[in-house]
């Protein structure tokens, strides 16, 4: 009995528990070690395209008509202004996890000529042609914009239109041109 009662007993319990008894003068320890283990699904592509044009209709106020200068013998344009300046324009931006390409297209319309720039009116279109590769989506990012283009890092591209001129006679409503927003995951988009 003495043997028994000067020896440490350290007795393990089926729940993860122990008890500790120690000698005299001396400590008991028991180690647990502590282990994680996570099964997470890798997050995937994530694809987040805006296209943002402001108002591409554009609107002639006329502030004096046309005249007659009897001693140039021409007509004398009118003068007015274009609803927004006659400014106009498509953004994409990209708020993906992934880059993404893009591009701008625009074409004159059918009718351009003969009702918009036979009638004094002039519409000038800057598009992004160019394939350019946008960024995805951070903060440090996410204000860069280049009319025309993009450069490295950036996560938008803005195409503009500008309509200026005075008509010369009425223009009802005619389709200048159109633009063409183009996004995909590769730099083929045809």
């Amino acid at each position: 009995m003495a043997l028994a009662a000067g020896m440490s007993v350290t007795a393990f319990a089926a729940d993860g528990t122990a008890t500790l008894v120690p000698e005299a003068g001396k400590n008991a320890q028991q180690t647990a070690d502590v282990t994680i283990k996570a099964t997470v699904k890798e997050l995937g592509a994530v694809y987040s395209v805006n296209v943002a044009w402001t108002d591409l209709v554009f609107d002639y106020t006329e502030s004096a008509p046309a005249s007659w200068d009897t001693t140039e013998h021409k007509t004398v344009a009118s003068t007015g202004t274009w609803t927004a300046d006659g400014n106009g324009s498509v953004t994409v931006t990209n708020h993906s996890n992934e880059n993404v390409y893009a591009k701008i297209t625009y074409a004159e319309g059918g009718d351009y000529t003969n009702e918009v720039s036979a009638k004094g009116v002039t519409v000038t279109a800057t598009p992004v042609d160019a394939v350019t590769e946008l960024s995805k989506g951070t903060l440090a990012n996410k204000t860069a914009i280049t009319e025309g283009g993009a450069s490295a890092g950036q996560n938008q591209i803005k195409a503009t239109v500008k309509v200026e001129g005075a008509p010369t006679a009425n223009i009802t409503s005619v389709t200048a041109g159109t633009f063409t927003a183009v996004v995909g995951t590769t730099s083929s988009l045809d």
